[in-house]
């Protein structure tokens, strides 16, 4: 099943049905429990009941900060993760780097992602250009393996926390390719 690298080792209860991948994180020790830190402005959206977080200022990012162990997980950061930034967008300068985080204006919670993959990479194979080791070259000139492109192109995403009350609220969605 297709992850982002940056989740890899952070999530449990994964379930992948038709090329979207729905999966809780976790922690290194199991732990569910996440302050969510960001570089976005929460806006009100016609359509949804609570605001979503989408980048303004800077490029959308998010972390998802362990209250047990504080373990810093990069959920999602558009800088690096979807088909746009790998190979349509450059997104480089010291201030996208060291863009500045906040924390989410809800309590530690569970996180759930969904990752959307409709993007059939292998039928286009031969449009991306590779360096003589086989590693596929993104806009910025950096090379990532194959399945790293597999596993981060997504084409959009969606990040949910699950309220006092036990429902999965939608707080931030973005398309990306």
């Amino acid at each position: 099943m297709r992850i982002l690298s940056s989740l890899k080792g952070f999530t449990a209860d994964c379930s992948e049905k038709n090329g979207v991948v729905t999966v809780n994180i976790a922690d290194s020790d199991g732990g569910r429990l996440f302050d969510i830190l960001h570089c976005c402005e929460p806006v009100n959206i016609k359509g949804f009941e609570n605001p979503l977080y989408i980048g303004m200022e800077y490029p959308s990012g998010f972390i998802a900060e362990s209250v047990t162990t504080g373990e810093r997980i990069i959920l999602f950061d558009s800088v690096i993760h979807g088909y746009d930034a790998m190979f349509c967008n450059i997104e480089d300068s010291p201030e996208i780097s060291d863009r500045p985080l906040k924390k989410a204006d809800f309590s530690p919670c569970e996180i759930r992602m969904e990752l959307f993959y409709d993007i059939d990479y292998e039928t286009e194979k031969e449009r991306y250009n590779f360096d003589k080791n086989g590693n596929c070259i993104l806009i910025n000139g950096k090379t990532v393996s194959w399945e790293q492109v597999l596993n981060d192109g997504i084409d959009a995403m969606a990040l949910y926390y699950r309220s006092a009350g036990g429902r999965w609220i939608e707080f931030s969605e973005e398309e990306l390719a």
